[in-house]
């Protein structure tokens, strides 16, 4: 386990389930965490059990000035902050991409001017599209606009490489599979079965898909 003691760690999306699971593990390896989120996202209560160990501000990252008044130095940046899941992005296409991409720069903005050594970029394996075109897929593998979701997820990883690019911003980008685990919303998939089960009936669109899951303690 690498030790990140006395590191200072800004993690967007805070009140968010990633987070809940990834600041834990970053505190445990000795750093500094200072989260930010909207006020109803840092009150939700996934924090509960480490909110007494890091600094929470509440601010938007789709207003930069907002985010510039953080007014904190850091190391590191994890950019979690974003509308996740693809059914709320095709609901409103505009939020999407004020948050998913407009935020993305922002924070990748505020990153270089606060010289921060390293970003990390949650993005999607979606961006491998619905039927990728061969398995196991690798980063080498064409990218797919298929939706919202997935377009402002390729939209923000090469806004990363273009800050990498023009202001030598390190940066690392996880396309990550379907992460379940407690915690998550029923905007997505086991939650939602989970949910439906409990009550008796599940409907599946197409009982032909198949689908990776990664459980989200293996992610953090």
């Amino acid at each position: 386990m690498r030790s990140l003691q006395n590191a200072i760690v800004l993690v967007t999306g805070a009140g968010g389930f990633l987070a809940s699971y990834i600041i834990p593990e970053l505190l445990d390896r000795g750093a500094e965490v200072i989260g930010i989120d909207l006020k109803d996202a840092l009150d939700n209560g996934n924090l509960n059990s480490v909110k007494s160990k890091l600094k929470l501000i509440e601010a938007d990252i789709t207003n930069l000035s907002e985010l510039e008044r953080v007014g904190v130095n850091c190391d590191y940046v994890v950019h979690l902050a974003a509308i996740g899941a693809p059914a709320l992005c095709d609901r409103d296409p505009a939020k999407a991409f004020l948050t998913n991409v407009q935020g993305t720069f922002n924070v990748l903005k505020f990153s270089t001017r606060k010289s921060v050594k390293r970003l990390l970029f949650s993005s999607s394996a979606h961006v491998y599209g619905i039927s990728p075109k061969y398995v196991p897929t690798d980063e080498r593998h064409p990218l797919a606009l298929q939706d919202i979701y997935t377009t402002t997820k390729v939209i923000g990883e090469s806004l990363c490489q273009l800050f990498y690019s023009n202001h030598n911003l390190e940066y690392i980008t996880t396309r990550l599979f379907n992460s379940y685990g407690p915690r998550q919303s029923t905007d997505y998939f086991i939650p939602a079965m989970i949910s439906k089960a409990k009550k008796g009936r599940i409907e599946l669109r197409d009982r032909h898909v198949t689908k990776d899951f990664v459980y989200v303690d293996d992610v953090a």
